[in-house]
Formats: C-alpha cells, structure tokens, sequence
C-alpha cells in the first residue's frame, strides 16, 4: 500500500516539468506540445494519491482544505497542501493557454474578416 509520502516527490517533480511546457507555450508563437509520457505519468501517479486521501477519509480523518490549515503537524498533510497547490499551479497555467489560444484564434477571425464570436 502506497502512502502520500511515497509518490509525492514523483507527482511534484512531474507537475514541475507539466508547468514549465505550460509556461512556454503561452510565451511561444509556436505550438509546444506537452510530453505525452509526464501527462501519462502524472496520471498514473494521481491515482495513488487519490487512494492515499480517500484511505485516509475512510480512517476517519477528515480531509477538507480547512482541516489542514488547522493541523501543521503531520508530513502527510503538508504533503495533501502540496496536491493542492499542483493542482491549482496546473489550473492557472491552464488558464493562461487557454486564454493565449482564444487570442490567437480571435487574431485569426478578425484576418479573415470574420466575426468574433
């Protein structure tokens, strides 16, 4: 049975190079594909984490944002924080490509004499 504690230094270091491509692609003119490996990887690792808080849950901890604000004792909770803030990282840069493409493709409609929808 994985713990949180196991697979969380792998899901970081994925998120790390997942929001790098990100950041890149939203300062490049040119299309950045992500590597379709980290976001197999980083897929295949949430499913542990994800087992690792449910068990957790099912133990009879619970396991809401702020529950964790309140206890900073345990590594395993700075470690459910550290999820958090990949998750809300990945979102953000998301965000940002999206936002990015919707220009672009508006730049494209007002070329073409179309209109912005």
């Amino acid at each position: 049975m994985l713990r949180l504690q196991d697979v969380y230094p792998f899901v970081h270091e994925l998120e790390t190079r997942l929001s790098h491509a990100l950041e890149l692609s939203v300062q490049s003119t040119e299309f950045i594909q992500l590597s379709e490996s980290d976001v197999r990887d980083f897929i295949k690792f949430m499913h542990p984490v994800e087992c690792a808080i449910w068990r957790k849950k099912a133990f009879g901890s619970p396991v809401s944002f702020p529950s964790l604000i309140q206890n900073k004792a345990s590594n395993e909770i700075s470690e459910v924080k550290g999820v958090h803030r990949i998750f809300h990282d990945l979102l953000e840069k998301s965000e940002l490509c999206l936002k990015e493409l919707k220009s672009q493709l508006d730049l494209v409609n007002i070329e073409r004499g179309e209109p912005i929808v």
